[in-house]
């Protein structure tokens, strides 16, 4: 388990804690190489991320990134089925 990363800023100011390590986020089509599909559209991705098979952020109202680290454990546990 990684330990919380604090950082403060300003010498009043209460710290942030991050429970988790910085995790590189990913366009859908990253994911898709990854996965090694072929696709133009996000509808996989969307429906992996229904599904609970990998997790998404909202950036914004129209961007949906996804979590590398959440891709490279579906990937260990065997892939999309």
């Amino acid at each position: 388990m990684p330990s919380l990363i604090r950082k403060s800023i300003a010498a009043d100011a209460r710290p942030i804690e991050f429970a988790q390590p910085f995790d590189r986020l990913l366009s859908f089509r990253e994911v898709y190489a990854f996965l090694g599909f072929r696709c133009k559209t996000s509808h996989t991705a969307r429906s992996l991320t229904k599904r609970g098979a990998i997790r998404a952020v909202r950036i914004n109202e129209r961007v949906v990134k996804y979590s590398l680290a959440s891709i490279t454990e579906l990937i260990a546990q065997g892939g999309v089925r």
